[in-house]
């Protein structure tokens, strides 16, 4: 889930360690501060170290070891947590500092499989701490960290015994334990914040594979085991869901109620709306979805994305996320089914079977390859199209990349019946079984007729199909021009509250939203170029029962 673009994006600038331990240690690095951590359970180490940046030294010594964390994976049905397969796992690409009174020492980050490798002055006394952060300067460049939202947006770390390295090379093994033992969570959870970290490591991994010579700007994933389904305070754990926001991604980790941390499909979604947001383009208006509602299709894109994404950077179509008592339950489905109850370009589930399965393809392609999806994600013509991002803009700015998969593409669009292949949908034929979604894309001429638009909440909440419509709107003169949305029809149960908006390559240029009855007048200024005006009764934005409100929309050169 995300929330809308258009919120606040919550950003935090103190980054300090939670760490693992039973020792009190003063913060450093991140961006700042220097207030201590709060005590908690402290991981063992046995001795050894090493590092890829160290002060020149006169009597070195390597300090080595391997670092693991606890995963749970889920029973064989993919109902539920199964806690007695519990799999040690490598923390991969985490950055490893060595510690000693002076500051650190030593900084390196481990490999695929866990290792890290550094050199240290003789006879230092020092820890190891390993933050649950990947960083990387050189392109492609990221800095990704999972933090504790209940406690000031701390950085996680696990953090080993302090000790002597002595006039040797040492070895120095950090693990990370699940914390569930007889059936419950009898500890702290330190395998968390490093079963987050890995899934994102994984995603990491497929776009350097891919070629992606970018940066990826910072981001935090914001996890606590306080985070719950409650709305609230974000400070509290009162997050909701796991979602994105800004540069954040909140995510579950209340035990017996709904945990995300094992739940790599739901984290690598929300990494997936990051992605949208940061590298390409979204216009999703977020909020609630479901596999088979009738959504608005900049969500049903959005949505769809992001769960075919995860599918695909994990390599694994089953997509999972487990709650209740002990983490017992689990809703689960396959990301490449084909056959849905709910079939379109307002379909969720279509836009990621369509996704997932081209990715699968071979048919004049290599398959699971990731380069063609990303490549047309951060292409200047899809990020700066004047149409809003729709299945339609994808599958037009793909086929002009890609001409030789046009066949393969279009075959999985028609399967979920979606008939058009061009940004503005002309050929679009799916209604979604009512007439005034069509065309998906309405025309508004200046100083032409009015034209007709209808709103209906038939499928209930902001987000749904037919709440919003479309208006395709050229201006070729910068200018004034007073736009005039009036009610010409439809349910007349109440009184209706007509508002508009004007986008200009996704970005917001003007709007309309006064509280005046059945009718909206705005005078606003515009440049050049094509836009898209979308029109809705806000009645039916928060409406629980099936309206249609119908106005007719002018615009005119003041």
């Amino acid at each position: 889930m995300r929330l809308s673009s258009g919120s606040n994006a919550i950003s935090a600038r103190l980054i300090l360690f939670l760490c693992l331990s039973m020792l009190l240690l003063s913060a450093c690095g991140g961006g700042g501060g220097g207030s201590s951590n709060p005590l908690v359970p402290r991981s063992s180490s046995s001795s050894s170290a090493n590092s890829s940046s160290s002060a020149s030294v006169a009597n070195p010594v390597i300090v080595s070891g391997t670092v693991t964390y606890d995963f749970i994976p889920y029973n064989e049905n993919h109902i539920g947590l199964d806690y007695s397969s519990t799999e040690a796992r490598p923390v991969r690409g985490a950055v490893v500092e060595l510690v000693s009174s002076d500051g650190v020492l030593a900084t390196t980050s481990t490999d695929d499989n866990g290792f890290y490798s550094t050199t240290v002055e003789a006879n230092t006394v020092l820890q190891v701490q390993v933050k649950a952060q990947l960083k990387r300067d050189q392109a492609p460049s990221w800095n990704m960290t999972v933090n504790d939202n209940t406690a000031n947006n701390r950085l996680y770390a696990l953090v080993g015994n302090e000790a002597n390295v002595g006039d040797s090379n040492s070895i120095r093994n950090l693990h990370a334990p699940s914390g569930w033992d007889s059936g419950d969570y009898i500890s702290s959870r330190p395998a968390g914040p490093f079963a987050i970290l890995d899934a994102v490591y994984t995603g990491l991994q497929q776009f350097v594979t891919a070629g992606y010579n970018g940066n990826f700007p910072p981001l935090q994933l914001r996890w606590s085991v306080k985070n719950n389904t409650a709305e609230g305070d974000l400070a509290l754990g009162e997050i909701g869901t796991s979602f994105y926001w800004g540069d954040a991604i909140y995510i579950l980790g209340e035990a017996n109620q709904d945990t995300d941390e094992f739940d790599s499909h739901v984290v690598v979604h929300e990494w997936g709306h990051y992605i949208e947001d940061a590298l390409a383009r979204s216009d999703s208006i977020g909020g609630p979805h479901q596999y088979a509602d009738y959504l608005d299709m900049r969500v049903a894109f959005s949505e769809g994305f992001a769960n075919a994404f995860a599918a695909m950077m994990l390599d694994d179509p089953i997509y999972r996320d487990s709650s209740g008592f002990n983490q017992s339950n689990s809703f689960m489905y396959d990301v490449g089914e084909k056959n849905h109850p709910t079939k379109g370009w307002y379909s969720e589930a279509s836009v990621e079977s369509v996704l997932y399965n081209y990715f699968l393809s071979s048919t004049n392609k290599t398959a699971k390859d990731f380069s063609p999806i990303l490549s047309t994600l951060t292409d200047n013509s899809y990020v700066n199209a004047e149409s809003l991002v729709t299945i339609f803009l994808f599958a037009e700015r793909l086929l002009a990349r890609y001409p030789a998969h046009r066949d393969a593409f279009e075959s999985l669009l028609y399967e979920q019946d979606i008939n058009a292949v061009n940004q503005y949908a002309d050929d679009e034929t799916n209604s979604g079984s009512n007439s005034i979604n069509l065309p998906v894309y309405k025309t508004l001429a200046v100083g032409g007729a009015p034209t007709n638009v209808c709103s209906t909440s038939e499928h209930t909440d902001y987000n749904k199909l037919g709440i919003y419509q479309f208006l395709r709107l050229s201006i070729t003169q910068r200018g004034n021009y007073a736009v005039r949305v009036e009610r010409s029809g439809g349910d007349f149960v109440t009184q209706s509250d007509p508002d508009f908006v004007i986008y200009s390559r996704g970005a917001v240029v003007a709007e309309g939203a006064s509280t005046t009855n059945n009718v909206e007048l705005q005078t606003v200024t515009l440049e050049t170029g094509d836009h898209i005006v979308e029109v809705a009764d806000y009645e039916n934005v928060n409406r629980s029962s099936d309206v249609t409100t119908c106005f007719n929309v002018f615009i005119a050169r003041q």
